[in-house]
């Protein structure tokens, strides 16, 4: 009579709950929360917005999953494997909404027919126009279009624009209008360029309204400012309109404005920026983003009908999209890749080699490379079992045939005799 011990593996489950908002540009994440049951580590598939994405591996339960705005919108979880190879039910949903905030364009102060008073007027754009919000409210909003009280020449002004969500609020400032300056300056296209890598590009002007007094010239300011003043820093003033990173002075990521100046000659050709009847275009929104990268390595060894591990490391801003060849032509795309470096889990039925082909991120698509290797061995069978007895019946001799496996390993345990 015999025994034998069944062990029963609890299945897991995983429950996903949460939501929240995010301001676009803010970098901020929203925290959500995953409980789960039976045994760690636990391998959760989710989808976004409907599209299947990368897998992730959570070692503890509860877990905090902290969402970026990148993979805002609707997210579910989609299925659950213990640290036991057992399947589990995944439920539960959660939305990120991304608010945007208020944009301002078509800033103009305009000088009456006294040239004593200047009246400031810009439109609001994007946001949340039902509470939409000009700070001082000196003037009247309508429809988006704030049209300021009269204003003595020879003042600054300084407003904030915001809305309901309090994202980033747009300031709208300059520090001098002179109502008997004749300098104009023309307009910048204000569609935001977004670069990936360092550059340089070409930046769009029109000249339509421009006009020079005597001793006037145009050069071109890359600042931090969005309005009709130079922001400070003043990242570079010269004679052409076109830009490039540099990372003594720049950050990856951040949003610098590329402006049109008139005003008078400094005597190198470029315009003085202390002129008190400097011209300034609204600037051009300019990001630059560092491609990111992903590199492939692991040269795991493994038997018939394991898994085996490789691993992503990455650079670059999460989630990573990769795709990855595994011989005679054949691909697998990975997207919403979040974990940094990523364990790529691969079953090959044969030794098979796995090379990256190409890495992007929600920004610029980058450089993939590296490769791994996944060993696969097989297991022993014996063949041709023949047992020889002696002449006197009192000892007998196994011989049998080894075969798969890694031949220069063979042993054979329980009796005694050689391996030819």
């Amino acid at each position: 009579m015999g025994s034998a011990v069944v062990t029963q593996n609890p299945e897991p489950t995983a429950t996903l709950s949460g939501t929240g908002t995010i301001c676009e540009g803010s970098g901020n994440t929203v925290p959500l929360n995953i409980n789960l049951t039976g045994t760690a580590p636990w391998t959760l598939n989710w989808t976004l917005d409907g599209a299947n994405q990368a897998p992730f591996i959570v070692n503890s339960s509860p877990f905090t999953w902290n969402i970026g705005e990148t993979q805002a919108g609707t997210i579910q979880l989609t299925d659950v494997v213990g640290g036991n190879g057992c399947n589990g039910v995944a439920s539960g949903s959660s939305t990120i909404t991304v608010n945007t905030a208020p944009t301002v364009s078509g800033i103009s102060a305009e000088c009456d027919a006294t040239n004593q008073f200047f009246t400031v007027i810009f439109t609001i754009n994007g946001g949340e126009a039902s509470s939409y919000s000009v700070t001082p409210p000196n003037g009247t909003l309508s429809s988006g279009v704030f049209t300021s009280n009269p204003i003595p020449s020879g003042s600054g002004y300084s407003f904030s624009v915001t809305d309901g969500n309090n994202c980033d609020i747009e300031i709208v400032e300059q520090t001098i209008v002179l109502c008997d300056c004749e300098t104009e300056v023309g307009n910048m296209d204000l569609a935001v360029i977004e670069v990936c890598g360092n550059g340089p590009t070409q930046v769009g002007y029109v000249i339509d309204d421009q006009f020079f007094d005597g001793n006037d010239t145009l050069s071109y300011v890359l600042h931090n400012g969005s309005g009709l003043s130079i922001g400070q820093p003043v990242i570079s003033n010269g004679q052409n309109p076109v830009v490039s990173f540099n990372a003594a002075t720049m950050t990856y990521g951040t949003t610098y404005y590329f402006s049109a100046v008139v005003g008078d000659d400094n005597g190198t050709g470029i315009v003085d920026l202390t002129d008190p009847c400097l011209a300034v275009a609204q600037g051009t929104p300019i990001v630059f983003y560092n491609p990111p990268t992903a590199i492939l390595t692991g040269t795991p060894s493994i038997c018939e009908g394991e898994m085996g591990q490789l691993s992503i490391a990455f650079t670059g801003e999460a989630p990573w999209d990769v795709s990855y060849d595994y011989g005679n032509g054949n691909t697998q795309m990975l997207t919403g890749i979040t974990q940094n470096p990523y364990p790529l889990a691969v079953s090959p039925s044969t030794t098979t080699s796995y090379c990256l082909t190409s890495i992007e991120d929600n920004n610029c698509i980058g450089t993939a490379s590296g490769c791994g290797e996944v060993t696969v061995n097989t297991g022993v069978s014996v063949t041709g079992l023949q047992i020889e007895c002696n002449a006197t019946s009192t000892a007998y001799t196994i011989t049998f045939t080894i075969n798969g496996g890694d031949p220069s390993s063979y042993s054979v345990t329980g009796v005694t005799g050689t391996i030819t």
